[in-house]
């Protein structure tokens, strides 16, 4: 950061520090990973100080994060440039990191069970293991199976869903009852699919949703490219991870109140957020401003600004887009960014993708049905515009220009 102003607080060092890398979406999708790490301390904080209750009971303000795209569209990327190595983001911080290839729910939450002579032997799960750290999973089956409508399993969810809202890992086998209290945040990702965000497990993650066009592959492709030979400065580092480290401190030794700006939850009602996904919000804005933070008070105030609404306005527009169905919505952007294109062409860039030819037909023929596209002579052409106050490119552009 030598020769340049310096920066006042942690969310614009690590924005920086991804420009200076060199990253495609630098700008797009690292600052909800920012936020749901400021809500990661704020947690472990609220957890002994109570400063921030709802109806009497402590909130736990923990950010999960799913990020869904197809494949080889920098899923696992950003885990990795947050959690997995010397030069990410928060491993050498206060915060504990972990990162996992793939976990089922046993090596989760873990087990309890009768060893060869009758002795119950309990194996300890990762959120046990990992109480107090971010996780990044790249693959977590389970999970994403219980998220599914068609693989919608009720006892599977309520067991993963007491890990993710309160804390409390409760499991009974045979064996036993298997019980302890987590505040581990989980960072994963998946490919496109149908997934029910009225259950429990969607209402308790944050979705970005990476709807790649032809210009953004390219954009990643050239990026990719230049990328090539650039070195992480340590003392660069050491000054982000140092920054985090005094933001957080500063915050559990100021911080005695938490309080919601009437202009927060206009903003909300703006977006008609439906009242069970306000708890997202709340945690986004919240670890948001804490990682924006150039010095605390005693009150912290959530109030928010420009860039605030654009990334809870890009929340509200994946949300959307995921309750339509993800891969329907991905197919759609594709063809719009590019305002239409061969049917061919189409194809073969969804096979890109990880779609199998049939769905990626099927897709095309859904968004016929509804009267979006119209496939005639090897040509797909968009028939009329979705209807929706800014569309989700321009809302994303938008905010990666600024």
């Amino acid at each position: 950061m030598d020769g340049r102003k310096k920066l006042s607080n942690a969310y614009d060092m690590i924005i920086q520090q991804f420009k200076d890398r060199n990253t495609a979406d630098y700008n797009r999708f690292p600052p909800f990973f920012i936020a749901s790490l400021g809500a990661h301390y704020f947690n472990t904080v609220n957890e002994q100080t109570h400063i921030y209750t709802e109806a009497g009971m402590t909130v736990n303000t923990r950010l999960h994060i799913i990020m869904v795209a197809p494949q080889g569209q920098s899923k696992s990327f950003w885990l990795k440039q947050f959690l997995e190595h010397d030069n990410s983001i928060i491993k050498g911080t206060m915060i504990q990191t972990d990162f996992e290839l793939r976990m089922s729910e046993a090596g989760y939450i873990g087990t309890i069970k009768f060893g060869d002579n009758n002795q119950i032997i309990e194996t300890q799960g990762l959120c046990q293991e990992e109480k107090n750290s971010i996780v990044g999973i790249e693959e977590f089956s389970d999970l994403m199976k219980s998220m599914t409508a068609q693989d919608y399993n009720i006892g599977l969810e309520n067991e993963l869903l007491t890990t993710l809202d309160s804390g409390m890992a409760i499991k009974r086998l045979a064996a036993g009852k298997l019980e302890y209290r987590t505040n581990l945040t989980l960072w994963t990702a998946t490919q496109p699919a149908r997934y029910n965000l009225t259950s429990g497990l969607g209402r308790r993650f944050l979705f970005i949703f990476n709807i790649p066009t032809e210009k953004s592959m390219q954009d990643l492709k050239i990026k990719r490219r230049e990328a090539a030979d650039i070195q992480v400065s340590e003392s660069d580092m050491f000054e982000i991870k140092k920054k985090i480290n005094d933001t957080f401190n500063e915050l559990a030794a100021k911080v005695d109140k938490v309080r919601f700006d009437k202009s927060f939850y206009d903003y909300m009602d703006m977006l008609n957020v439906v009242a069970y996904e306000e708890p997202l919000y709340e945690r986004l804005a919240l670890g948001y401003t804490i990682m924006k933070s150039e010095g605390f008070e005693s009150e912290l105030v959530i109030s928010p600004d420009a860039t605030l609404k654009k990334m809870m306005k890009m929340e509200w527009g994946w949300r959307k887009k995921i309750k339509q169905g993800t891969e329907e919505s991905m197919v759609w952007s594709l063809i719009e960014s590019s305002n239409g294109m061969k049917h061919e062409r189409c194809l073969e860039i969804l096979m890109d993708f990880g779609m199998a030819a049939d769905d990626a037909r099927k897709s095309l023929r859904v968004l016929e049905k509804r009267g979006l596209i119209i496939i005639k002579d090897g040509d797909i052409t968009i028939k009329k515009k979705k209807e929706i106050v800014m569309s989700h490119e321009e809302m994303e552009q938008q905010m990666i220009n600024e």
